[in-house]
């Protein structure tokens, strides 16, 4: 991926249907639940201290793509694969003019890892038809990986905000840390009273990280894959690592920090916070 961002715009897109872009009100309300039972198990637990949780209307679903190497990867700069990235760019455009892609953009440095897609929450076979117009994903240079994320509501309305007042003005790309949270190896049992107390110490430090804007955006992936969720942070690197390698649950062996730095345009991440403590 170029380091370029696409604007969004509501103007549609030729061979796309609008209701095939919708999310759909199941996938929400499965989501509130899930998360309000979790919140409630937490909160009931009789670990010392108030549960510092989000209010779920500041909270929305998105779906996380992460971008990779594909089997057709090759390090080498040729015409085709030029060509290709020039149909790469035209098909983020695409999404992104249609309202289906809210944030795009690449990893520094040369890892199998190479960028980033947030889509609203939309279907995956949606998504994914979107993407096969994408000739990196077609042809096998790039492979895409789709997680449900929820976050702090607001992403990509900065920018958009910005590009309607000023859309002479070329996209403002900014470094950030992403923190991945993936499944650790512990070297010892947890019984679950322990571990529910180390989820409560973890959610409180985020929320605390979110609310003071040191955190941008985080949130769990909701399929309990291998990644259970992402921080964006608005500090250094290194900070952001030692902030999550401080996590309760990354000391206890339960997960494990992969930093890396995502270029993006500004306003894709809200720059202030946008979430707010659910009242006890």
């Amino acid at each position: 991926m170029g380091r370029e961002a696409a604007r969004v715009t509501s103007r549609p897109a030729s061979g796309y249907s609008p209701r095939m872009l919708r999310p759909t009100a199941v996938a929400r309300s499965a989501l509130s639940l899930s998360v309000a039972l979790a919140v409630a198990i937490l909160a009931a637990h009789p670990a010392a201290g108030q549960l510092r949780a989000p209010d779920m209307s500041s909270m929305d679903r998105y779906v996380f793509g992460i971008l990779s190497r594909g089997a057709s990867w090759t390090p080498e700069r040729t015409p085709r694969t030029d060509s290709i990235q020039v149909g790469h760019m035209a098909n983020i455009r695409r999404m992104a003019a249609l309202g289906a892609l809210i944030g795009a953009g690449p990893f520094q440095g040369d890892g199998a890892m190479r960028g980033v897609f947030i889509f609203r929450d939309l279907p995956p076979d949606s998504i994914r038809k979107l993407c096969a117009d994408d000739p990196a994903i077609r042809s096998g240079r790039l492979a895409l990986e789709l997680h449900p994320w929820m976050a702090p509501a607001g992403i990509g309305d900065a920018y958009r905000e910005r590009a309607k007042q000023r859309p002479d003005k070329p996209d403002s790309m900014i470094a950030m840390p992403l923190v991945f949270l993936r499944a650790g190896k512990r070297s010892a049992a947890i019984d679950s009273t322990r571990r529910v107390a180390l989820q409560r110490q973890h959610l409180d430090g985020i929320m605390g990280m979110l609310l003071s804007g040191e955190l941008l955006s985080a949130g769990p992936f909701l399929d309990r894959g291998e990644i259970a969720g992402i921080g964006v942070f608005s500090t250094d690197s290194a900070s952001a690592a030692a902030r999550f390698e401080n996590d309760p649950l990354v000391r206890a062996g339960e997960l494990s920090v992969d930093t890396r730095v995502w270029w993006a345009a500004w306003g894709v991440i809200p720059p202030r916070p946008t979430v707010r403590l659910a009242q006890p």
